[in-house]
């Protein structure tokens, strides 16, 4: 009996489980250029994010300044940035190019030659601009957000506590998500 009232008391303890996503106003930087604002009730919000304090945000819509308090924000999120598709353009042109650059002949159509180091150049100057614009045009078209805030949810919770009078022995346990 001793042995069954330790282990209910043991488990009668909050078990917490772990708060999914970050929570911290720190990333909420006002040069972002738009921000999308998303609230408890699901309705999103696009504009220029003005000021984040401890306690709300305030966001430029068109002309009218909007305040959303802490705890009505899910989220917001920032647009990509088009740095990715930048990065990914230069490698692919660059290794094309230099590639092309190597098994390349210059010349006229039935006199061919070894291209020197200046049209070699040229070729992987050339390679690099195109995918470079390739990969930031397709990157512009396709616009991604990244999370800088989430709300952090309330921690689901495990509760189970001893159920004891003169005729009862029992536990009752309780879930919470």
């Amino acid at each position: 009996m001793r042995s069954i009232l330790t282990i209910l008391a043991v488990f009668s303890a909050v078990l917490p489980a772990a708060a999914q996503g970050a929570s911290d106003w720190s990333k909420l930087e006002t040069t972002h250029r738009v921000v999308y604002v998303t609230t408890d009730n699901g309705l999103e919000t696009s504009g220029r994010l003005l000021r984040a304090d401890a306690t709300s945000l305030t966001l430029r819509e068109g002309t009218t300044e909007r305040v959303f308090y802490r705890d009505q924000v899910l989220f917001v999120d920032k647009r990509d940035s088009l740095k990715n598709g930048l990065i990914i353009g230069l490698a692919i042109g660059g290794g094309l190019g230099m590639l092309g650059a190597e098994m390349s002949d210059c010349g006229r159509i039935h006199e061919t030659r070894a291209c020197d180091t200046g049209e070699r150049a040229a070729i992987l100057a050339v390679s690099v601009g195109l995918y470079t614009g390739i990969s930031v045009g397709i990157d512009a078209m396709i616009r991604g957000r990244t999370r800088i805030y989430r709300r952090s949810v309330r921690p689901s919770a495990v509760r189970v506590g001893p159920i004891l009078s003169s005729h009862t022995l029992g536990a009752a346990a309780s879930f919470a998500w």
